[in-house]
């Protein structure tokens, strides 16, 4: 029997939405989960929120896949899915909390902040 480590994306997806082998998720958790919490991270700074935010998305890996939705590859998908949940995440964070909740320097994370929100204006 092959080792989940030896086992593509695809076919630890395929166990896990088959007959729910948590293992083979965890595994896909322990490959990209670095990957998402850093996109989520650069999103909204290192906070309690990001690592929600990434959580979020294995989360909506999980169900999609339960519904029986393939994705290859895999890290693509998730670092897409893990952005947009942060982004819409930061939308719904109000500026002084989120002063707050940054790397402790309010007037460095106003300056991130605006900066977004004309990133955001823009697209």
């Amino acid at each position: 029997m092959v080792g989940l480590e030896e086992r593509t994306d695809r076919e630890l997806l395929k166990a896990f939405a088959d007959v729910r082998d948590e293992a083979a998720f965890a595994e896909l958790v322990r490959r990209h989960g670095s990957l998402v919490l850093g996109v989520c991270r650069r999103v909204l700074g290192r906070s309690a929120d990001a690592e929600d935010a990434a959580q979020a998305a294995f989360l909506v890996l999980a169900q999609e896949a339960s519904r029986g939705q393939t994705f290859h590859p895999v890290a693509p998908w998730l670092h897409r899915v893990g952005h947009g949940i942060a982004v819409n995440l930061l939308k719904n964070i109000s500026d002084g909390e989120l002063k707050r909740r940054k790397h402790g320097n309010p007037a460095e994370d106003l300056k991130v902040l605006k900066k977004e929100k004309t990133a955001q204006a823009a697209e």
